[in-house]
């Protein structure tokens, strides 16, 4: 038997026994105080019921899940068995009550008494660079109707009182780096997930994971991720920050249209926040991450950007908070006023915007026109005066200020060579063309750029779209965009003083020609 058919028999058997339903009910319990060394084991329990479980797998028949008419799925927990009480013991002298009709006790009295650590399998092609709970295995059918159930009841009745409970924990911790935090993300944004999918969920069901808190604590770990370049646990925040985004999108217009009003206006004023989706599409190295990583990366771009945009239009003049180093004063040259210089990428200029790229090779190179050169002379202009007043003054203070937000400039600070070199991997063959094909339109037409994508091997993989054998979304408008992107490499590339100014590289290829 292999261990995926054991791992559905040992759902089935858990299901039988009743012993998810005592699972459940702890878990529902699980914000009391005296669960809290429970609250881990707990967390794995469910953890490994849908271990490396699609969520489509659980939507054969939609429209039954979460209101079955067959036996086992009137059995809820708690909340729906008062048929009698059984006094428990917790290990430590303290008697706990718990509901249920059934004996529950007898299989699994000594499942507490130690913590297993269970190892993960790895994918050695992968070398572990990924989490292995995107990578979903064939599910029994006999253990669907099971796991339905089984989320279903969770969503109804555990998950607000079991997630608010688990984030406060991770709060109080005060670290990032531990075994929990990560599998945490990724369950509650599987259930998330779920809840989504079915219209018949409440979405008050879930709105433990949309509190202001609990968001500002996803984001400060998934910003402590990068910085410490643990691309695995920075997976499971990617995934949950994409659950929680969707899930204010959706709450928008209902009776908890205050709550996503209140925590997409913290997230939206926080420049350090909007800072982190951009530096997000620039990590990606091929060397180091999947392609599932990359795609992560791009429906999540893409979903913040949406709900960024529906926001902003409807919020005129919204205002975000940056920070600015605020050099002391010192003896001013003549002529000369203090300056300071801006960090935040969410409320600056276009100059300052074009600085932001000046980390690509490209930093000078913002279009095909004058008027692009003359902004690329701008900009190196005042990046060197920059670096010369720094010489001359190195006593500087952040401060925080109010800058008006303009979304249309802080979408090109997506437009540099590192993003544009990470997107272009998903075209060959064409993967995730849905959330590639805006970033590439916003990066060559609205920040006027094409000229990032005149490298060889970008316009190689560009190519691989014209192939008849590839169906993928937005197909037409992918191809516009592509040709309207050769017609302006092919003007680049017949002239020299162009093709050295926008260092352009040649194809050597007839059919791209």
């Amino acid at each position: 038997m292999s261990q995926v058919e054991v791992h559905d028999t040992l759902i089935a058997v858990l299901d039988k026994e009743l012993a998810v339903d005592f699972f459940l009910t702890l878990a529902s319990s699980a914000d009391d105080k005296q669960l809290k060394d429970l609250r881990p084991t707990l967390l794995d329990i469910v953890y490994y019921l849908f271990y490396r479980v699609p969520v489509s797998a659980l939507f054969d028949q939609p429209l039954t899940w979460f209101g079955a008419d067959d036996g086992n799925s009137k059995r809820q927990g708690r909340h729906n068995n008062f048929g009698g009480v059984y006094a428990v013991s917790t290990g430590d002298s303290t008697i706990m009550p718990v509901f249920n009709a059934k004996e529950v006790l007898h299989p699994f009295a000594n499942m507490f008494k130690k913590r297993q650590n269970v190892r993960k399998p790895r994918d050695p092609a992968e070398a572990g660079h990924i989490s292995v709970d995107r990578e979903w295995r064939v599910v029994d059918p006999t253990s669907v109707p099971i796991l339905r159930r089984i989320a279903a009841v969770f969503i109804d009745s555990c998950f607000n009182p079991f997630i608010s409970a688990m984030f406060e924990d991770a709060r109080t911790s005060g670290t990032v780096m531990d075994s929990v935090t990560p599998r945490l993300l990724y369950v509650a944004a599987y259930f998330v997930d779920i809840s989504l999918t079915n219209p018949a969920v409440d979405l008050g069901c879930t709105s433990a994971l949309v509190q202001t808190h609990v968001f500002g604590l996803v984001m400060r770990n998934a910003s402590a991720y990068v910085e410490m370049r643990e691309w695995v646990p920075l997976e499971q925040a990617m995934y949950c920050t994409q659950q929680i985004l969707l899930s204010l999108g959706r709450m928008r217009g209902t009776k908890l249209d205050s709550l996503s009003e209140n925590v997409l206006s913290n997230l939206f004023y926080d420049g350090d926040a909007l800072d982190l989706f951009v530096r997000l599409c620039r990590v990606y190295k091929p060397t180091k991450h999947s392609r599932r990583f990359l795609e992560q990366i791009a429906r999540l771009t893409e979903t913040f950007l949406a709900a960024l945009k529906s926001y902003a239009q409807a919020k005129a003049g919204l205002l975000v908070k940056k920070r600015v180093k605020k050099r002391a004063k010192r003896a001013a040259k003549p002529g000369s006023d203090e300056k300071e210089g801006v960090q935040g990428l969410a409320t600056d200029s276009a100059t300052d915007v074009g600085k932001t790229a000046a980390n690509d090779n490209d930093d000078n190179e913002s279009g095909l026109g004058q008027e692009m050169d003359s902004m690329g002379e701008a900009e190196d202009k005042e990046s060197a005066d920059d670096e010369e007043e720094e010489d001359d003054d190195q006593e500087a203070s952040e401060v925080l200020v109010e800058r008006t937000f303009d979304i249309s400039k802080f979408e090109r600070a997506f437009a540099t060579a590192d993003v544009v070199k990470a997107y272009s991997h998903l075209l060959a063959p064409p993967s995730s063309i849905e959330y590639v094909y805006p970033m590439l339109n916003r990066i060559a037409i609205a920040s006027e750029r094409p000229h990032l994508f005149f490298k060889k091997n970008i316009m190689l993989r560009l190519l691989v779209l014209f192939d008849d054998q590839y169906t993928y979304p937005h197909h037409t408008e992918m191809l516009d965009l592509v040709a309207w992107i050769f017609r302006q490499y092919i003007t680049v590339i017949s002239s020299p003083a162009l093709t050295s100014h926008y260092k352009a590289e040649e194809l050597n290829n007839k059919l791209a020609i």
